[in-house]
């Protein structure tokens, strides 16, 4: 394949993956931000640790890549049960940290929201 080629199929491939269903809207795990001027892949436990990857907006990406900065070093043993769900972990409560302003703002807005009346129709099931 020749590097045009290459090119030409890899737009195309992106142009597929844009008009697929819900990768249009697609909004940042941190801050609720839209992605579509720009998004980052976050590697939920670390780039070396796993292959499963996150959508964030590059200012999110930023402050979590400084928090896993702040995680203990690998252990001699990679592959060591313990110490895979302790980087889960670790990550969970990282993407809670990055979310924490955005669930206050969403909160403070619903229940303004009630203060104005609306929702007094629903009741929880």
């Amino acid at each position: 394949m020749t590097p045009l080629e290459r090119k030409f199929h890899r737009a195309a491939v992106k142009n597929k993956k844009e008009r697929l269903e819900g990768i249009h809207n697609e909004v940042c795990l941190g801050c609720a931000a839209d992605l579509r001027l720009g998004k980052e892949d976050d590697h939920m436990i670390g780039r070396k640790h796993g292959d499963l990857v996150w959508p964030l907006c590059k200012p999110c990406h930023r402050k979590r890549s400084e928090l896993q900065r702040e995680e203990p070093p690998a252990t001699d043993t990679p592959r060591n049960l313990l110490g895979i769900i302790g980087r889960w972990l670790l990550s969970v409560a990282e993407y809670f940290e990055l979310m924490r302003d955005t669930f206050r703002r969403f909160g403070e807005y619903l229940i303004e929201l009630a203060r104005q009346g609306y929702g007094a129709e629903l009741t929880l099931p």
